[in-house]
């Protein structure tokens, strides 16, 4: 969506967090001495610099298309650390530009993956098949990453897990999944 669309999901967002707010996995009240007024200073971040931080991200990834959602995400996060940030404004800075190049590798990353399934699917079964990257891309997020990460990457489970943050057995089960979804779709 638009800039002010985002905006206001967000201080929605921010309203529903008046009971709790998670930091480290720890949930802090709101109601203390400092909740309010650490939600309002929250809320005040958030006018000041959103639309800094689009452009910013506007400008790292050449389009708005993406650039919002690392906004969105960057804001989520400053607000999830508040209790712990020293310099909030420079967090987000850093949260922004780490979530545009991020999200920038991902896209360079997956379309060499889809590129080169495109290629050996074309090679291996030729006739009126689907594309192996229009398979792919009806994959939920998590499996397609898994299938490119194993099978393009050259990655095992054990390392997929560790950038996943779960077990190789997760993992193992993503890729079972996600090669009988593709099985099924290309015939």
């Amino acid at each position: 969506g638009s800039p002010r669309a985002w905006r206001s999901v967000f201080l929605q967002h921010l309203g529903c967090l008046r009971d709790r707010l998670y930091v480290r996995g720890v949930k802090k009240p709101l109601d203390g001495p400092g909740g309010i007024a650490s939600r309002r200073a929250i809320e005040v971040l958030f006018r000041r610099e959103y639309g800094d931080m689009f452009r910013l991200a506007v400008a790292l990834l050449g389009g708005d298309a993406d650039a919002d959602e690392v906004v969105q995400e960057a804001f989520v996060t400053v607000n999830h650390r508040w209790e712990t940030l020293e310099k909030p404004g420079a967090y987000l800075r850093m949260t922004v530009i780490n979530g545009a190049r991020k999200r920038l590798r991902d896209l360079r990353n997956r379309q060499a993956a889809v590129e080169k399934l495109s290629t050996l699917s074309a090679q291996v079964a030729p006739g009126p098949r689907p594309y192996l990257s229009d398979a792919l891309d009806g994959l939920p997020e998590r499996e397609r990453s898994a299938v490119v990460l194993r099978y393009y990457a050259g990655l095992n489970a054990s390392e997929i897990g560790e950038l996943f943050e779960c077990p190789a057995g997760t993992v193992r089960s993503l890729l079972h999944r996600a090669l009988r979804e593709l099985e099924r779709v290309l015939g």
